[in-house]
């Protein structure tokens, strides 16, 4: 090989430490021919306050309920849930089935985090002080959703883009908590309480 010759980087596996498993990086499939489908960068300018974004202070949602007209990040329970509340209509139970199909009910909270309410704002674009209210609002909201009955799994996060799956491109994220421990948070979990085991042996 030439020395002004780029060296193409070989394959390899990483240890994940929360998952005890190792995973394979393919960095010199980066070189591979690209015929597929290329994302024009979206243009034109996005209004400060959108009158057709349900989100939006002093809107109306889907589900009805009106906006308040909030000046700085903005909590309420989602309007389409994936996870309800346990009521004497929903309770908790396994339901009939087999041993190849179980089902059993979920129960839990799902909350939206406006983050600002401005719709053109991104976090990137917020100041530090309109960051440290959304910081408080998910430390606020992870304190009491996780101290009700039967939530054990609080989960804050942001899914940003149509091309992932968000239905509004006003600033938010989401609160999704439950009563049973999601597999890949319960695996990290006890892959964490090895590590501390044996770390412990080792340092004392």
């Amino acid at each position: 090989m030439m020395k002004n010759e780029s060296k193409i980087p070989c394959p390899y596996r990483v240890y994940n430490p929360l998952k005890d498993k190792w995973g394979l990086i393919s960095p010199h499939r980066a070189f591979r021919p690209w015929a597929g489908q290329m994302e024009k960068q979206e243009e034109g300018e996005v209004l400060e306050y959108d009158p057709s974004c349900y989100l939006c202070p002093g809107n109306k949602r889907v589900g009805g309920k009106i906006n308040p007209k909030y000046t700085n990040t903005f909590v309420f329970v989602n309007d389409h849930s994936a996870l309800l509340p346990t009521t004497d209509e929903n309770p908790s139970e396994l339901s009939e089935g087999n041993d190849l199909f179980k089902t059993e009910k979920e129960t839990g909270v799902c909350e939206v985090v406006c983050y600002s309410p401005g719709h053109n704002k991104t976090m990137m674009s917020m100041s530090s002080q309109e960051l440290e209210k959304v910081i408080e609002a998910w430390k606020e909201r992870f304190i009491t959703i996780g101290s009700m009955q039967d939530i054990n799994h609080v989960l804050i996060f942001e899914n940003r883009g149509k091309e992932m799956g968000a239905s509004n491109p006003h600033p938010h994220g989401q609160i999704w908590a439950q009563k049973h421990i999601p597999y890949l948070a319960s695996v990290e979990i006890e892959q964490q309480k090895n590590t501390f085991i044996q770390k412990q042996k080792i340092c004392f």
